[in-house]
């Protein structure tokens, strides 16, 4: 149980990383809950919020029971894959996703799943990733989003 009340959920994570946050006493004020960012790793054994659980299972983010990490890191297990969020990724996961994985230009366009805030915030991370050379796809694809949405 949280200081809140709310019902923790332990998880083990499968994805990469997990950002999740827990609730601490403020130190001088006895009455009063402190949210504190964490971050989990692959592997690691955690207690989250409601909040952080439901976001995780949509995303895939956690191991299923029966599952384990060896299986998960030498592709065994067939059934955890993970998916990434653009919405639910903060402005530097998606400069990092842009610069580790490699998406294709349908793919960043596809991440904003037709939201214009999320094609926004997508179009300057694809501009940081590539040092201000962003690909000509991208750029249309996601402006096309924002139009459409600002109608």
């Amino acid at each position: 149980m949280s200081l809140s009340g709310k019902e923790l959920h332990t998880v083990t994570v499968a994805a990469r990383a997990f950002p999740y946050r827990i609730e601490e006493e403020h130190p001088y004020e006895p009455d009063k809950i402190l949210p504190q960012d964490r971050t989990a790793m692959r592997g690691e054994t955690v207690e989250v919020l409601p909040a952080d659980y439901a976001r995780g299972m949509r995303l895939n983010a956690f191991l299923k029971e029966g599952e384990t990490i060896e299986q998960l890191t030498s592709g065994t297990s067939g059934t955890t894959e993970l998916q990434f969020s653009a919405a639910d990724a903060t402005d530097t996961e998606l400069i990092n996703w842009i610069k580790d994985d490699n998406p294709t230009v349908q793919q960043v366009v596809n991440a904003s799943e037709g939201d214009g805030e999320v094609a926004a915030r997508l179009l300057a991370a694809e501009v940081q990733a590539t040092g201000n050379d962003p690909r000509k796809g991208v750029i249309a694809g996601l402006e096309a989003v924002v139009a459409r949405s600002a109608d």
